[in-house]
């Protein structure tokens, strides 16, 4: 487009570790993994909230996933790969997203929950399906029952 784009971010999900900086270019941002943040090509993405002369900050941003991340970002001339850095890896927290589970009614089961950082602090939620779990609205089910103690921490399998 003959753009000299600049300032751009991206956050590449990367459950392997492998990207590269030449990934950071090349490389489309998922949008189905990130909000708030968008990317219209591999080079044009949408520019900070507030720069100033300590740093840049993108506000807003949302990750849908849980997983590793990594931070990509271009200053200057961002059309050429060149001048596109592999910051660092950042770790989302929370469940896989692929969980499926079969349950009957009115049996006990045990409910096996697996991610990353998660931890015995953490509580599970079960709200009707018509919400989402981020609306302020979606409040808990009325029909599940809840054991009262925390859950098990399980010992990570031995790979």
């Amino acid at each position: 487009d003959g753009q000299t784009h600049s300032r751009e971010l991206k956050l590449l999900f990367d459950p392997e570790g492998t990207v590269s900086e030449e990934d950071c270019f090349l490389d489309p941002q998922d949008v189905r993994a990130i909000t708030g943040h968008y990317c219209l090509t591999t080079t044009d993405c949408k520019a900070p909230t507030v720069s100033s002369d300590e740093g840049h900050v993108w506000s807003n941003v949302k990750v849908h996933f849980a997983g590793m991340y990594a931070v990509c970002y271009c200053d200057v001339n961002c059309n050429s790969q060149a001048y596109w850095s592999f910051l660092q890896w950042h770790l989302v927290a929370g469940p896989y997203s692929n969980h499926v589970w079969h349950l009957s009614r009115e049996i006990h089961f045990d409910l096996r929950i697996t991610g990353w950082g998660l931890s015995a602090n953490n509580r599970l939620r079960i709200i009707d399906e018509a919400h989402s779990c981020g609306e302020p609205a979606a409040s808990s089910s009325q029909g599940v029952e809840l054991p009262p103690a925390p859950p098990t921490q399980l010992a990570q399998r031995a790979a």
